[in-house]
């Protein structure tokens, strides 16, 4: 009898509160649910992800290598402007997982008297990237533009430390175009 008059006065007390509780835990377990889901995008895209950089190789060269878990497509460096010339390094329409592709370069002048000095080094071979005949040269960055396979855009930023001799990665992120 005491059982059923405590019920009576506190039953609606007791059925709101066990709806709470419910309700909390509900909230919980879907924001659990929504980490466990960002997380698993996440790592999708990462074995998806190529990871485009630029080594130096030796004699004025560079190669596009990729580190990353899927092939880059359309892989293509920003034009870098020098003191006295243009560098454009040759896109690249392919580098596959693990692959290592020549990276072709070309100057050009932006004036005739530049003209000149890379004509006077015969094939345009100055010393790309360190232009080690040159002692003005500060180090300078370079931005890698490609794609994964699903046509997602990624850059990776570089900087050459002329200096150093050596080529530094600083970032590599999706692109936000």
């Amino acid at each position: 009898m005491c059982v059923v008059n405590f019920f009576e006065s506190y039953g609606h007390i007791i059925s709101t509160t066990a709806l709470l509780i419910t309700l909390g835990v509900l909230i919980w377990y879907a924001w659990e649910t929504r980490g466990l889901r960002k997380e698993a995008v996440r790592q999708t895209e990462l074995s998806q992800r190529p990871y485009v950089i630029l080594i130096h190789t030796g004699s004025g060269l560079l190669s596009f290598e990729n580190i990353g878990l899927s092939h880059a497509l359309d892989v293509s460096v920003d034009v870098q402007h020098m003191d006295v010339f243009l560098v454009r390094l040759q896109p690249c329409h392919l580098v596959r997982k693990g692959q290592k592709v020549k990276a072709g370069f070309l100057l050009e002048g932006k004036d005739a008297e530049a003209d000149e000095i890379i004509r006077g080094f015969g094939s345009g071979n100055i010393g790309f990237p360190f232009f080690e005949t040159h002692e003005n040269i500060k180090d300078y960055p370079l931005t890698v533009h490609y794609e994964n396979i699903e046509g997602t855009r990624y850059y990776t930023q570089l900087e050459v430390r002329v200096k150093e001799r050596r080529v530094v990665v600083l970032k590599s992120e999706k692109s936000k175009v």
